[in-house]
């Protein structure tokens, strides 16, 4: 898995000099900050997880090297921070992950771009996981407490995607994607416990093929219960 992790350099204190009314600022700048990522990181086929902001991990299987560093230059010119990015490969997106922000603290450059001592990347898989006839929940209970039972069920498929080594994202709404090895399909199967909840996986050369492949089987789970077939996990494959 090749996973890139990007640091906004000295964010805590660029925002600390914005005054006290500096919050709408901030939340305004990360908003365009992350647009820009995403959709730049979507065009070479790669896939962008913000995480706290301040840093987002990037994900980079089979995607053109030379074109993402392009893409942190670009971004370096709106950026109100320095940026440094590092990438490795591993095994797994959590073991790259860290390998990547251990890398972080010991280059001194822009890039610390991991050559994967050439290896071919490998394929990834994407599971977007699903409540079923969640924002049906609102006519009984408040938007805010459907918001915290998503929270509570991102922690608990975090920590659990942890243990075999995925990352976690929460895409808003009721949807959650997690990125993971597709070798470890079996323990995501196990994984899903709760009665009302599907996912779609895709398994792809690139993040971004892996969910598109994620939403097309989500979307036939969907189809699939209109017609009373009940199925709580479909895989599709590049």
């Amino acid at each position: 898995m090749r996973i890139g992790v990007l640091e906004l350099i000295g964010y805590r204190e660029w925002t600390e000099e914005l005054g006290s009314d500096r919050e709408w600022i901030i939340q305004s700048i990360q908003s365009g900050l992350y647009k820009f990522l995403q959709e730049e990181f979507s065009r070479i086929n790669g896939f962008v997880l913000p995480l706290r902001y301040d840093y987002y991990v990037l994900i980079l299987n089979n995607v053109d090297m030379e074109e993402s560093k392009n893409i942190i230059s670009k971004l370096a010119r709106i950026s109100p921070v320095p940026l440094k990015l590092a990438v490795s490969c591993e095994e797994t997106p959590y073991k790259a992950q860290m390998k990547a922000t251990q890398a972080l603290r010991k280059c001194d450059n822009t890039f610390c771009i991991d050559d994967c001592n050439n290896r071919v990347d490998s394929r990834i898989a994407a599971a977007h996981f699903d409540i079923n006839s969640f924002t049906r929940k609102i006519e009984s209970v408040s938007v805010y407490d459907t918001f915290i039972e998503i929270e509570e069920l991102c922690i608990d498929i975090s920590l659990k995607m942890k243990n075999i080594g995925g990352i976690t994202q929460y895409l808003g709404g009721d949807n959650i994607v997690s990125f993971f090895s597709p070798t470890k399909i079996e323990n995501l199967k196990e994984i899903i416990s709760r009665d009302d909840l599907k996912v779609g996986v895709g398994i792809a050369y690139t993040a971004r093929k892996a969910m598109e492949l994620a939403s097309k089987a989500l979307d036939t789970i969907r189809l699939m219960r209109k017609e009373g077939v009940q199925n709580k996990i479909i895989i599709l494959e590049e």
